[in-house]
């Protein structure tokens, strides 16, 4: 007939548990993003989940946007260096 009634409180922010399955290590990235002319693994857009226990994280999401921006600086790299071969190339063959 009576009905108990709890009260609605909001998560303590210092208790509240982050999944941790959707997360990759700092560590890992810094392990495959290794910094080549000019690029450094940037983290000014990055969320950083800095863990208790554990190593510092950030999201899958994030991780795969800083390892797409990596690859695009290689890219960007290689075709530097393809041209600045093709016109040493073309250079000693004028030599010639």
């Amino acid at each position: 007939m009576f009905r108990t009634v709890h009260a609605v409180t909001e998560p303590d922010t210092d208790d509240l548990i982050v999944p941790t399955d959707n997360l990759i290590p700092l560590s890992v990235l810094q392990l495959d993003l290794t910094p080549h002319d000019g690029w450094e693994l940037d983290l000014a857009d990055v969320t950083v989940i800095a863990a208790d226990v554990g190593p510092a994280s950030v999201s899958r999401v994030d991780a795969a946007r800083l390892i797409a921006a990596h690859r695009a600086s290689q890219t960007r790299l290689t075709e530097r260096l393809r041209r600045h071969r093709g016109a040493i190339d073309r250079q000693a063959i004028e030599r010639d």
